[in-house]
């Protein structure tokens, strides 16, 4: 049986966002398929709306951002009441892949294609112990991509980008940690470190422990009733607990190309 079984609330948002992705000219999705809490009926308030969203390799880089700017779309419409209450206030994520990197996925542990294909009544087949530490430093090669981002940001980038960067370079840190425990049958060397080190993230910014992730927001009022976000210790400490990851995971970087 289908572990597949959101609301009927956010089964109409899955509907309207795969119907708006497929609306979208020139692109041969190839697969859009819902993922996430709200796939499972797991969700909270504040859980993110999550699809995987399968192109063929030649439509990617083209197709990628126009998927991105199509759920943006959903996201504004609802804010402003533009939409159903089915999709009301409710963030829209899609997670898009080529062909070839989600075939991959789909062989591998712990990663957004395989649960989205698992909800969808398919069978991917087994995994294997070593596909364990594939998809650890998967994670983390992905990471390391918002890392850079946050290393290179300019000024007039607003500090809601900024933070959901980082958050998202912290999060994708954690689980390829995570994976990478699992793969070896025992905790991290340093478990506690992790921890104290993520606290340190989030305690970084004035008034409140979880303030980071409330900076990843494109909302004006939202960002104005939270102080000012300290970038460049911001950085800093994403890059320190980059380094401490690195000891628990393998400093390479990995493609599964």
């Amino acid at each position: 049986m289908s572990p597949y079984a959101p609301t009927p609330a956010d089964r109409a948002r899955f509907a309207h966002a795969e119907h708006v992705i497929r609306a979208i000219p020139d692109l041969h999705q190839l697969a859009v398929l819902p993922v996430g809490s709200r796939a499972t009926g797991t969700a909270t308030l504040i859980s993110d709306l999550d699809v995987v969203v399968i192109l063929p390799d030649a439509e990617l880089v083209t197709g990628r951002g126009a998927i991105y700017r199509a759920v943006a779309g959903i996201e504004e419409a609802s804010n402003a009441g533009g939409a159903s209450n089915a999709s009301r206030n409710v963030a829209v994520e899609a997670l898009v892949y080529g062909e070839r990197e989600a075939n991959k996925l789909a062989r591998l542990p712990a990663n957004p294609v395989r649960h989205a294909l698992a909800l969808a009544g398919a069978t991917p087949g087994p995994v294997h112990d070593a596909d364990w530490q594939t998809m650890a430093q998967w994670w983390i090669a992905r990471a390391d991509g918002y890392v850079r981002e946050l290393e290179r940001v300019p000024d007039e980038v607003s500090d809601g980008l900024v933070g959901l960067w980082a958050h998202n370079a912290i999060w994708q840190m954690l689980v390829g940690t995570l994976v990478a425990a699992y793969d070896d049958r025992r905790p991290p060397r340093d478990l506690v470190g992790l921890a104290r080190a993520v606290g340190e993230l989030y305690g970084s910014v004035p008034g409140r422990y979880d303030a980071l992730d409330r900076y990843g927001t494109d909302s004006d009022d939202d960002l104005r009733t939270l102080p000012p976000l300290d970038r460049e210790a911001t950085v800093a400490q994403v890059r320190e607990l980059r380094e401490w990851v690195a000891q628990q995971v393998g400093r390479q970087a990995m493609s599964i190309d």
